[in-house]
């Protein structure tokens, strides 16, 4: 996976023509959304942050982790509460792929959550 997204980076970085440091991934409106991936890289050894960036990006994935943790907790509710009501749910994207594909909560940044249900009961569980 690093080596893909380093890759990536130094793509995105060669077209805005080479800037120094990894402080241009947050001006990026292009790729700025990975920002709390930078700590991870740099954790990893992959790559050497300033104090500024490395100290933004560590908060921003904490920022994240707690977030998803918060998150989690409530759609384990929302889940069980279709499941005494006996509606079948699906989660889709994002949701269901947050901890087989992104592995760790804080690189992933995302605003919603979608649940698939049968037109039967759509109404039912738009209540919970």
């Amino acid at each position: 996976m690093y080596q893909s997204l380093l890759g990536l980076l130094q793509k995105r970085k060669d077209a805005l023509g080479n800037p120094t440091g990894w402080s241009w991934v947050i001006k990026d409106p292009v790729i700025n959304f990975i920002t709390p991936t930078l700590h991870i890289l740099e954790k990893d050894g992959h790559l050497i942050l300033s104090t500024d960036l490395r100290r933004h990006s560590e908060e921003l994935y904490w920022n994240l982790t707690a977030f998803w943790m918060r998150r989690e907790h409530k759609m384990k509710w929302i889940l069980h509460q279709f499941d005494k009501e006996e509606i079948d749910v699906i989660p889709l994207k994002g949701a269901a792929l947050l901890e087989s594909i992104y592995k760790r909560m804080g690189v992933r940044f995302m605003s919603d959550v979608d649940l698939l249900v049968h037109d039967a009961d759509f109404v039912k569980a738009s209540r919970i």
